[in-house]
This record gives structure tokens, C-alpha cells and sequence, in this order.
């Protein structure tokens, strides 16, 4: 009997099979795609859209691990804001310097970047390596066009996984592209809108000063040039407490016109700017960078005190590992949990604090801990061969 028609018919069978598995696929790209586009125009915070992109990503590409990274001060650090998959939580938060990275070679080119061994690497930074070394073949994609790339889009597999394939990388690539055009829309949408409020304030602003303030100070002077002909000391006395009044009242209106025309920096964003830039400052006496991860809540509500002692125990940590601990590798985690707890902690390699030490500034560090309702714990970091510190500085993120 002649096999050969139900061999053909088996072969197009397939065939259709796998077109049709493909073309589902595209659809499924092409649907989450105009699902990001939409949110992000819609006015959806930009972070909850990335996170939701990292999702899709990871799912519909076969993923073990996805990652996207944004560009913090300036460019020069790249901070990885959502990941999903095989050791993500480890890596959320974490900061790498643009010049010494894989991500950050991206970000500046423009070009996706393919990478056979991730976890053998040396482009890559250390610190990533390390959180990451169980990925192997992995793509790094831009988000966005070269000239205007607004972060780095990057999918692993396990070592010993396949590759992934031409037209995989394609369709991934181009999603990561349209998603950063969404997100230069979304940006511009938020700069038009923040213009305008600006322009609102100012425009209040201007109509206190020119109309109340004004009459008001009119108003006083009138009163104030009455009480000579005032022959009644009550009601003299009277008259001077409502131009007093009304002087204060002045005074309040012109600090909130400073309030209005004040171009306020977000506190989240300026503490990071600032941890960052103790880290950066004593990579310098340390000889090397640490590695730095910046944990979840931190963009929530820090207490101006809390941030400020933050910053304290944080140069006061590095310091003790540059000057006392002979350590080679530091590593700095802060952080606020869902109690409301601001945790910092900074392990090193090295020896530890010698006996002999005066401990005078980590003295300083518990009892501003204590004020805050918080804690200093120093002990062991429990390293190989047992060497190193770890100092968990920790207290009431809003006390």
C-alpha cells in the first residue's frame, strides 16, 4: 500500500500546526503590546506598566528570567526595577553602574546585545553575576530607539537551555521597542501635564500677591492711621489686634505662595540620588564598588529624620569596612518592609572590627537607632570560612 499521501497530508498537517501556533503567538505579542500602549496613555503609573510588561514577557517568550533596568542619575547607574521568573526577587532593586555592565552598554548604543554563558561573562557586572549566575544564554534588548533608549529589556535561560531562536528575538525585540516609544509618549504626556499645573500655581500665586495681598496690606494701613482718632483705648486696642491679625495673616499667605512656586524634588527619588552618592564616594577609600541593591518600600514615605540617620549609618558602615575590615567585596541592601521597618545592611569579607577599635560611631549609630525606635546589630556575616560583618541598622521608616 502507498504510504506517500498520508505522509504528505502528515507533513501539512504539521505544517498548519506550526503556522497556526505562530500566528497566535504574533497575536498574542501584537495583543500585549497595544495592551502596554494603552495603559501607559491611559495614565497608569510607568513602573506598574514595566512590571506588567515583565510578565507578559516572561510568558510568552519562554523565559526562565526576565528583567527590566531603568537609568538613574543622570545614566550613569542603571537600577533594575521588576523582574519575573527563576531568582527574581534577588536581583528587584538592584543598582549597577552603566559603564561597567552589560545593561548599561545597551542603554548607551542602543543595540541589543546577545550573550551565550551570561554567568561567564566579564562584560557584565559582578555584582549581577552573582545574583544571576545560574542564567546562561540570555538577550538584552533596549526599550526604545538609539538616541532616546529609556531602559533595558533582558531575557535568560538556564545554563545548558537552548538559545533562544531568530524570529523568538525578533518579535521581542520589536515589543521592546514599542514599549519604549510608550513610554517617551507617556513621559511627554506627564511633562505636559506637569507644566500645566505649574502654570496653574503660578497664576494663583500671582493673583495672591497682586489682588489679596494687596488689599489686605491696604486694608491694615487704612486701620492702622484710624486709631489716632480712636478717643476709646478698648477700641484702639481693638483696631492694633486686627492690623496685627492681619499682618500674620499676610505672612501665611506669602509662604504659601513660596509653597505654590517651589519646584519640589520627590523625596524618593532624592534619597536614592543620595545613597547612591555615598556609595559612589567611598567606592573611592573602599578601592572598589560595593554592590548596592535598593529593596521595596523605599517609595513610600521616609521620614526626613529617618532618611537623615539613614544616610549617617551608611557612611559610617562603609567607612568601617574600608578602614578596619581589609575587606575586598561589600555588599549594601537597604529597604522598607510591609511593617514600616527601614532596614539597612552592609556585610563585608573582611576581617571585622578589631577589639581595640573606639567604637564611638557605632555607639552613635544604636542610640540614633534607639530614638527611633529601632535597632544596631553587628555580628558575623557568615561568609566563607566564617570571615566578614554584617551590620543591620534598622528603625520606624516614619517616626
Amino acid at each position: 500500500m502507498d504510504r506517500g499521501p498520508q505522509v504528505i497530508a502528515g507533513s501539512l498537517a504539521d505544517e498548519n500546526a506550526r503556522l497556526y501556533e505562530e500566528a497566535q503567538r504574533q497575536h498574542r505579542w501584537l495583543q500585549a503590546s497595544g495592551e502596554v500602549t494603552t495603559s501607559l496613555l491611559s495614565g497608569t503609573d510607568p513602573r506598574q506598566v514595566l512590571a506588567a510588561v515583565t510578565a507578559q514577557v516572561h510568558e510568552l517568550s519562554g523565559a526562565d528570567l526576565v528583567v527590566v533596568a531603568l537609568p538613574e542619575k543622570g545614566g550613569r547607574r542603571i537600577t533594575i526595577t521588576s523582574a519575573v521568573g527563576d531568582g527574581a526577587d534577588g536581583v528587584v532593586g538592584l543598582v549597577l553602574p552603566a559603564d561597567r555592565s552589560l545593561p548599561g552598554q545597551v542603554l548607551a548604543t542602543g543595540q541589543p546585545v546577545t550573550i551565550t554563558d551570561y554567568s561567564a561573562d566579564p562584560r557584565s557586572a559582578e555584582a549581577a553575576r552573582d545574583l544571576m549566575g545560574h542564567i546562561g544564554p540570555k538577550m538584552i534588548f533596549p526599550l526604545g530607539v538609539p538616541g532616546n533608549v529609556l531602559g533595558v529589556l533582558s531575557v535568560g535561560r538556564r545554563r545548558g537551555g537552548p538559545p533562544f531562536a531568530a524570529a523568538a528575538a525578533d518579535v521581542i525585540a520589536s515589543f521592546a521597542a514599542q514599549a519604549g516609544v510608550a513610554l517617551e509618549l507617556a513621559a511627554r504626556r506627564s511633562d505636559a501635564e506637569r507644566l500645566s499645573l505649574y502654570e496653574d500655581r503660578d497664576r494663583i500665586a500671582r493673583d495672591l500677591h497682586d489682588l489679596v495681598i494687596q488689599r489686605l496690606y491696604a486694608t491694615g494701613m487704612a486701620l492702622e492711621g484710624t486709631v489716632s482718632m480712636i478717643v476709646v483705648p478698648e477700641v484702639a486696642s481693638r483696631v492694633r489686634n486686627a492690623v496685627d491679625a492681619m499682618d500674620e495673616t499676610i505672612k501665611d499667605i506669602r509662604a504659601t505662595i513660596f509653597a505654590l512656586q517651589a519646584r519640589a524634588e520627590d523625596p524618593a527619588a532624592r534619597l536614592r540620588s543620595e545613597i547612591v552618592d555615598i556609595v559612589d564616594e567611598m567606592a573611592v577609600m573602599l578601592g572598589f564598588a560595593p554592590a548596592l541593591r535598593l529593596g521595596q518600600g523605599l517609595d513610600g514615605r521616609v521620614s526626613p529624620e529617618a532618611a537623615e540617620y539613614l544616610l549617617t549609618a551608611l557612611r559610617e558602615a562603609l567607612s568601617n569596612a574600608a578602614r578596619h575590615a581589609q575587606a575586598t567585596a561589600v555588599e549594601v541592601s537597604i529597604e522598607v518592609d510591609t511593617a514600616g521597618l527601614l532596614t539597612l545592611r552592609v556585610t563585608d569579607d573582611g576581617t571585622g572590627i578589631p577589639a581595640g577599635v573606639h567604637r564611638s560611631g557605632l555607639r552613635n549609630l544604636a542610640q540614633r537607632a534607639g530614638s527611633l525606635g529601632g535597632v544596631l546589630e553587628l555580628g558575623p556575616a557568615g561568609g566563607p570560612g566564617g570571615h566578614g560583618t554584617a551590620l543591620v541598622w534598622r528603625v520606624l521608616a516614619s517616626a
